[in-house]
């Protein structure tokens, strides 16, 4: 394949074989996504674009295909922003090359080439928080940590120390993940963190930090098409506006996914081969309050249950099933006269509170 050039919108795009690069900049502050094929079955072909200085730019932006399903590469961040330390979340669907928490075999980066300074960690292993509003020096730490989710990103953490002291770098600062795509398609999110100064125990201060979500568009082919449409409540056809998940498949098997717009009800499904549609779409949503208070629930469901048919590439709705809704309570007998809410017998009973504990979680 000969290199190629193209002109797109006043900017001059240049590319050889076998790689793909993103470059996405945000002002201030530039983050450059890059990422390069290595298979000859996936190979993508390399774009470098001159981003404009006053809008954010995305190469190649004219198909915006992104990486193709399966291939890997390397992810090249860029981080035009002063700190003493940088974290990225990396999508779990991007997991794939990463062998355990602490390897540090994907990782290249100029803002410090002394691994062990690194740090690799599986988010959904850990609950790592501010207990009490304290600070914590444990990589990763953050105060929204989700309790053990089977879905938590991995969280890659470089820091610039030196004879027993954070050392300010200088911008630009490139992070380099080789990684390996997702078989579905759609869009991730790569979180960045830069921290510029210390927390009380001396370590990187991520809670202060700027950050900024990255997009990287993971596609089934070249020029892929899209479905979008609405998430309809099956009892009075009105848009859920509520957390949701929709999915494309093809002969059952899940080929893209995407989220549902909590604000407009609305989905786009990318990355598509336009060339099997139509697809079978299935989609689920959670609680949603109607506007008398009522609130629903959403069982999955399947558009050939609701609609009766499969989704064309361009404009597809789908019909959710309310799902069936339990009410009760639960009670706790810790001896045979004393009865009260679960919660409150838990916290409120000697043994926990002795023990410095105000706040116990319940599986039943």
């Amino acid at each position: 394949m000969a290199a190629w050039e193209q002109s797109q919108v006043g900017h001059t795009i240049k590319a050889r074989p076998h790689r793909l690069y993103l470059a996405l900049r945000l002002l201030p502050i530039i983050a450059l996504v890059t990422l390069n094929s290595l298979f000859s079955a996936t190979l993508i072909p390399s774009v470098v674009a001159k981003p404009s200085s006053n809008v954010a730019t995305i190469a190649p932006s004219a198909s915006n295909w992104g990486v193709f399903i399966g291939s890997s590469g390397d992810v090249y961040i860029r981080i035009n922003k002063t700190g003493i330390a940088a974290r990225v979340e990396v999508p779990r669907e991007f997991s794939a090359g990463i062998r355990s928490q602490n390897d540090t075999s994907f990782i290249e980066s100029d803002i410090r080439n002394d691994y062990y300074y690194y740090n690799v960690v599986d988010e959904s292993e850990h609950w790592s928080y501010t207990w009490k509003g304290n600070d914590s020096d444990a990589p990763c730490s953050k105060p929204n940590f989700t309790f053990y989710d089977p879905n938590a990103p991995w969280c890659v953490e470089i820091w610039n120390y030196l004879n027993g002291s954070f050392l300010t770098f200088t911008p630009p600062k490139t992070v380099k993940l080789t990684l390996q795509a997702p078989q579905v398609a759609g869009i991730y999110n790569f979180t960045v963190f830069v921290a510029n100064r210390t927390n009380s125990l001396n370590a990187p201060d991520f809670i202060h930090a700027w950050n900024e979500t990255l997009f990287v568009p993971v596609t089934m082919r070249d020029n892929p098409a899209t479905i979008t449409g609405y998430v309809l409540d099956h009892e009075d056809t009105q848009p859920i506006k509520a957390k949701g998940i929709i999915y494309a498949l093809s002969n059952g098997k899940v080929v893209a996914r995407t989220y549902l717009n909590e604000t407009t009800g609305k989905f786009a499904l990318t990355g598509l081969d336009p060339a099997i549609a139509p697809y079978e779409v299935q989609a689920s949503a959670g609680i949603f309050r109607e506007p008398d208070g009522t609130m629903a629930a959403y069982s999955l469901t399947d558009r050939r249950q609701s609609e009766g048919s499969d989704c064309a590439i361009g404009d597809c709705n789908i019909t959710l099933y309310r799902a069936p809704q339990i009410w009760g309570s639960l009670n706790y007998y810790y001896n045979a006269a004393f009865t009260v809410n679960v919660p409150k017998a838990l916290t409120d009973h000697p043994w926990l509170t002795s023990a410095g504990f105000n706040v116990l979680n319940i599986t039943v």
